[in-house]
């Protein structure tokens, strides 16, 4: 999440149940070991074949022992991190946000987290329990309870994670159904794994070692795969619509193409006027976080639905088949002066209003956050980046991301047809 505007007074709020969730690094270990036990294991494969039926030099022999080490004391630190996301309890304690950095003041100490670390935050609600989760940019989730949704919001706003200004992201599932996953694949993978290392194995002619490492590698590939393909999808949900992605799927559904958000076992349905509903697999997500997806995107549709009131004299911002150049010297001329800008009619309101506006094309948006960033300089920008981040779908964000750094070229353009296809 950029800093793209200044966060309001500092704020503090004390004798809070704080969570520290590191999720994100539980993950990064993970991958980690892997990487680590693959090496591991394929330089003793070569080695084997490099030295067959020879004792291996000594030094090989230390650094082939000490890399195993190494894989076991990644396997270990895994394994403690992920135990710690799962049952490390929250502690009392104080929560100051200021405008640089958030503070979390426990027993323990004092942890410090700047704010452009934070990606994303949201409130979920159990029973009488209100909570704020802060997602980190490495994936690890802060939390800590606050006494009313309105604190909540306050909170928000401190941190500069505004929910009406920008967009939510969310990961789906948990490492535990994920672990699930893992073991209920494991069995078919190691079968499937080791009939194509020896099929290999008996065409290459490979020695014993090799022909183990490949069915590690095989049976490896093969479970995360199954993870992957069987895992939940990231969230993205922005003023224009749901963006859904994961290794099976990559779609974005516009608020206004949808006619209700319904919620289901371990799912939440997106009924659409036309097509069939999308379902957003929630399976393994804690209740309260997917209460927390299912609310915002309940009321970006409310939103959504709302009767239109768009002016007529924004028509002029269309591109409306116009080459990139020609669109952006008639746009120039709408701000090459104040008054003839004023004269048209426009104020900066409208333009901001189009540029907010979930009914407003994509193409206006952009012509929006154009003429808004030449209108005002570093002032407009600086508005006009907030909204980038409102935007779910990637090739309007990356659309108005170029409008707000005063781009409007062919490159943006192609984002834009990108987007309308």
């Amino acid at each position: 999440m950029d800093r793209t505007a200044p966060a309001a007074a500092s704020l503090t709020l004390s004798d809070r149940l704080l969570g520290h969730r590191p999720t994100g690094t539980a993950r990064t270990l993970a991958r980690v070991t892997g990487v680590a036990m693959l090496a591991a294991c394929a330089a003793a494969a070569v080695l084997s074949t490099v030295f067959p039926g020879t004792e291996l030099p000594k030094p090989i022999s230390i650094a082939i022992g000490l890399l195993f080490l190494g894989v076991l004391g990644l396997s270990a630190a895994t394994a403690i991190v992920q135990l710690a996301a799962w049952f490390v309890p929250r502690l009392h304690g104080a929560l100051t946000v200021d405008d640089r950095a958030l503070r979390l003041t426990r027993f323990t100490g004092t942890r410090v987290v700047p704010l452009d670390r934070i990606a994303a935050g949201w409130v979920v609600h159990a029973g009488d329990l209100h909570e704020v989760e802060f997602e980190l940019r490495n994936g690890d989730v802060l939390t800590t309870t606050v006494n009313s949704p309105i604190e909540a919001d306050a909170l928000l706003d401190a941190a500069g994670v505004d929910p009406g200004a920008r967009a939510l992201s969310m990961h789906l599932g948990s490492a535990l159904r994920n672990v699930a996953m893992a073991v209920l694949s494991f069995a078919p993978a190691g079968c499937l794994g080791s009939l194509a290392a020896l099929a290999v194995g008996s065409v290459a002619q490979l020695p014993s070692a090799a022909l183990g490492f490949l069915i590690f590698l095989f049976t490896s590939a093969l479970v995360g795969l199954g993870v992957a393909v069987t895992a939940p999808p990231r969230v993205r949900v922005g003023l224009d619509g749901v963006s859904v992605k994961g290794v099976r799927r990559d779609e974005f559904v516009p608020f206004a193409s949808i006619t209700a958000a319904l919620p289901a076992a371990s799912a939440i349905l997106l009924q659409r006027r036309d097509g069939p509903p999308v379902v957003i697999d929630t399976a393994g997500t804690p209740k309260p976080r997917a209460s927390a997806l299912f609310a915002r995107i309940q009321q970006g549709v409310f939103d959504a639905q709302r009767p239109r009131d768009l002016s007529a004299r924004l028509a002029g911002l269309d591109r409306n088949g116009r080459s990139a150049e020609q669109w952006r010297t008639d746009l120039a001329a709408l701000v090459a002066d104040r008054d003839g800008y004023r004269s048209t009619g426009l104020t900066r309101d409208e333009l901001l209003a189009a540029l907010d506006d979930p009914h407003t094309s994509p193409e206006r948006r952009v012509a929006a956050a154009w003429a808004l960033a030449h209108l005002d300089g570093p002032t407009a920008v600086t508005r006009v980046r907030v909204a980038v981040e409102t935007a779910a779908e990637d090739p309007v964000r990356d659309a108005l991301a170029r409008a707000s750094e005063g781009t409007l070229d062919e490159h943006t353009v192609a984002a834009l047809d990108a987007a309308r296809r």
